[in-house]
């Protein structure tokens, strides 16, 4: 039985598919022949790929403090390769997740043809957001006792894609240091590493009201404190452009008891 909503969707499906070879002016011309008294129809098509379009330039506006090369590098487009659709969605979902801009919506990039040479320009514009967040944290627990601390966080370190971590805590019953930080291209190549430094204290106690006193027996007895120091490093790589990626880690901790 003929369905039309088929037909077209397999078309879309083809424009598609010769996008992703650099055919972006891709077009058909179809051909239909009723037999009313066999109640059938022949449908045929004219494909007219065009020219196979390479790309010529990507540019990148709205990033102040976010480098080029940051950008440039999660685009599985290339310059002087095939234009591709399937590619240039994959950049800027890959974009998107590095989580420096704003949602890249269709409408925030351009492709521009060049009938003449066959080239194409993509523009792609991103509007960037707060990379970097301090905060600070306090209260009472039966467990830790009381405790104040401050964090800082950012994402995107002057603008080269790093991501640094400090964060402090300190109570009557612990203590937490913990410094963290990743390269995610290492000398710019497709590796990537975490390194993170811990230095953490816990004193345990018998029972005690918020770290202070217990409701019968007053002061709460000390019976022992853990130090813990330690350094993890891990580092990593994609499989391809995938999301996949492979790697190992290394953890070391110096642990005393007093």
């Amino acid at each position: 039985v003929v369905n039309f909503k088929k037909i077209k969707d397999t078309l879309e499906q083809m424009k598609k598919w010769y996008g992703n070879l650099g055919y972006i002016d891709w077009n058909y011309l179809p051909e239909q022949n009723f037999d009313p008294k066999a109640k059938t129809m022949d449908l045929s098509f004219t494909f007219q790929p065009g020219k196979q379009f390479t790309v010529h330039r990507i540019y990148f506006t709205g990033n102040t403090k976010t480098r080029d090369k940051v950008m440039r590098r999660e685009f599985a487009l290339e310059e002087g390769k095939v234009f591709s659709t399937a590619a240039l969605d994959l950049s800027v979902l890959r974009l998107n997740q590095l989580g420096f801009f704003d949602k890249i919506e269709e409408k925030d990039y351009e492709v521009k043809p060049d009938e003449k040479t066959g080239q194409v320009d993509v523009t792609v514009k991103v509007k960037e957001k707060s990379m970097q967040s301090i905060g600070l944290t306090g209260g009472v627990s039966g467990i830790s006792g009381s405790f104040i601390g401050v964090n800082y966080t950012t994402n995107n370190l002057r603008g080269r894609g790093e991501s640094l971590e400090f964060a402090l805590t300190v109570g009557t019953r612990t203590t937490d240091f913990v410094v963290s930080f990743s390269e995610p291209y290492l000398l710019d190549t497709r590796w990537s590493m975490g390194l993170s430094i811990f230095n953490q204290r816990y004193r345990f106690d018998t029972y005690s009201a918020y770290g202070f006193a217990s409701f019968i027996g007053g002061q709460p007895y000390e019976l022992f404190t853990r130090h813990t120091t330690g350094a993890t490093i891990n580092i990593s790589r994609p499989l391809g452009f995938s999301f996949w990626r492979m790697g190992t880690s290394y953890s070391y901790q110096n642990i005393s008891i007093t």
